[in-house]
């Protein structure tokens, strides 16, 4: 799954909410504290498991979703040390990330800025 502050700019960039406004939520039985103060939290916690995290409305958007979301003709390459590759089939647009999802979540925010 990508990181909170992912999915928050591929918002910001126009992807596709759930349409029954379901985000993530969290429980607070749910993870562990992400250790930042409580009036730091908010802005620069990324972790979708941390006991304080907020309810959001904010939605974490699947593989194939995002893949549907950048169009036809994408590759992915994934390398042995880790990190994998999206781009478009004319290389004009690529991301990278630590996973698919992050790779091509990069890839949709490169397309649409």
């Amino acid at each position: 799954m990508i990181d909170y502050t992912l999915a928050k700019q591929l918002e910001k960039a126009g992807f596709p909410q759930d349409p029954n406004g379901r985000g993530y939520d969290c429980y607070p039985n749910v993870g562990e504290y992400c250790g930042l103060l409580e009036d730091e939290h908010d802005d620069k916690c990324d972790d979708w498991d941390c006991k304080r995290t907020i309810p959001s409305d904010v939605y974490p958007p699947t593989l194939s979703e995002l893949i549907e979301a950048c169009g036809v003709g994408i590759r992915l390459l994934i390398n042995r040390y880790g990190t994998t590759i999206a781009e478009t089939q004319s290389e004009k647009f690529k991301g990278v990330g630590k996973s698919p999802e992050e790779a091509v979540a990069n890839l949709y925010l490169a397309i649409n800025q």
